[in-house]
């Protein structure tokens, strides 16, 4: 792998940090799993709003999350990870097409 394709994947995984974090909803099993046939999930909730309800976190560093989440835009981060992603597979195909013919 090249230093490029390092860099645009580490810039993928940025992206995707801050989309799953901050707005895709994730469920939570309730309840002991050994115990039950069936499953029941809490409500499907951020991970950042997950962690914001805890009060863990220092107000600092709570804050400083919350400002980044009110500057990202959701569909803005969806649209630079499919086009990351889009050019990362596009130059690897150009990378293993260049060694064939070689």
């Amino acid at each position: 792998m090249s230093f490029r394709e390092t860099n645009l994947l580490n810039q993928i995984y940025d992206r995707m940090w801050l989309l799953h974090n901050f707005f895709h909803p994730v469920m939570r099993q309730q309840g002991d799993p050994d115990r039950t046939a069936v499953r029941h999930y809490d409500r499907p909730v951020p991970a950042f709003d997950r962690l914001s309800a805890t009060a863990i976190l220092p107000p600092e560093p709570q804050a400083a999350l919350a400002s980044l989440r009110l500057a990202s835009n959701p569909l803005q981060l969806r649209n630079e990870v499919h086009s990351a992603s889009a050019s990362r597979i596009a130059a690897r195909a150009r990378s293993m097409l260049s060694s064939s013919t070689q």
